[in-house]
């Protein structure tokens, strides 16, 4: 009986790979393969950056920072806290996730992380850069939705 059983057991283990061994070595009965050509695919160069230049600024009449920012799709605006802080929203991250830069650096406020944005004037700013890709690359790490970067005015 146990020889009966582990005949059956080596045939049932052998089997599998004699019929993967035929079905490799015969080219008869295989069905076409449709094959697509070349897909080709375009984009703008860079990640997801939209620039408020000053003209725009001016000619809207947007004073503070959050009110430029709302010229951009992607942007809510919103206040919090006890002073009425003005807050940006950059693809639903609030704004301890996506840094706020004047020139390429980072503001930080160290008693609650929030930077007002409403104190924040347009006057002397000549646009306002908000990336909303890959912004780790550019900024560095703690950019989780985008980044905001104020581009100061050149002084003549």
């Amino acid at each position: 009986m146990r020889k009966a059983v582990l005949l059956v057991l080596l045939l049932v283990a052998v089997r599998p790979a004699i019929v993967a061994e035929k079905g490799s070595t015969s080219d008869e009965g295989t069905t076409p393969v449709f094959t697509v050509g070349e897909v080709v695919v375009t984009g703008k160069k860079g990640g997801i950056s939209e620039t408020v230049p000053e003209s725009e600024m001016e000619k809207l009449g947007r004073m503070t920072l959050s009110d430029s920012a709302n010229t951009l799709p992607g942007i809510d605006l919103g206040n919090v806290g006890g002073r009425n802080e003005g807050m940006i929203y950059v693809r639903g991250f609030d704004m301890r996730h996506p840094p706020l830069y004047l020139d390429g650096i980072p503001l930080y406020v160290p008693y609650d992380g929030y930077v007002d944005q409403n104190r924040l004037l347009t006057m002397n700013l000549s646009e306002v850069n908000i990336s909303k890709g890959l912004t780790s690359v550019l900024y560095g790490p703690n950019t989780l939705g985008g980044a905001i970067n104020m581009v100061s005015r050149v002084r003549s």
